[in-house]
């Protein structure tokens, strides 16, 4: 990460500190749905389902207003899959003309050094990648197109590669920390 973006990241997170500590008034952290659907079907999962269109942007919009008007300090975006919303870029930039943090939860099957790129162009503050467990079990597995996934391996070292490497990439999930770091 440049230098004057950590800074800048860093002097938002102390205002956000500073807020919540000098009033309780105000929204700290709201998740927003833009897409219900998900290329997965995870079994512990109720959060998907696969027939769901995108909210649409404008709607997208006047909720991020909303929620600036209440003073939210973060707003995360989950789903379903954020990552299939077509509009996701413009939703992250939305979020951050508001001087708001702007953070997303994904399965990562989404990223691409192109797509990654992308999101750090919107202004996307925070990343989590939800992987679950390396070697899969019954309650934890990921399925994608009828069948299990392979191991996440691959795509934490892709990831790694993407990211730039004074940048740190976090992963949670149960035994995360043996995939990689960058």
């Amino acid at each position: 990460m440049r230098r004057s973006t950590f800074l800048k990241l860093k002097l938002r997170e102390a205002a956000f500190i500073s807020k919540a500590l000098l009033s309780t008034n105000h929204v700290v952290l709201a998740h927003i749905i833009p897409m219900r659907r998900c290329n997965l079907a995870c079994g512990y999962c109720n959060e998907y389902d696969h027939n769901s269109q995108p909210v649409p942007l404008d709607v997208m919009k006047r909720r991020i207003d909303k929620l600036a008007e209440f003073g939210t300090s973060i707003v995360t975006i989950s789903g379903g899959e954020p990552m299939m919303h077509p509009e996701l870029d413009q939703i992250i930039r939305h979020i951050r003309s508001h001087g708001t943090i702007a953070g997303l939860i994904s399965n990562g099957y989404y990223f691409t050094p192109d797509r990654i790129k992308r999101l750090n162009e919107a202004g996307l503050d925070a990343l989590q990648i939800s992987i679950d467990n390396v070697n899969p079990d019954e309650a934890s597995r990921k399925i994608y197109a009828g069948s299990h996934c392979p191991e996440m391996r691959e795509m934490g070292r892709r990831l790694a590669e993407v990211t730039k490497a004074e940048e740190r990439v976090y992963v949670f999930g149960a035994e995360a920390e043996t995939l990689f770091y960058a």
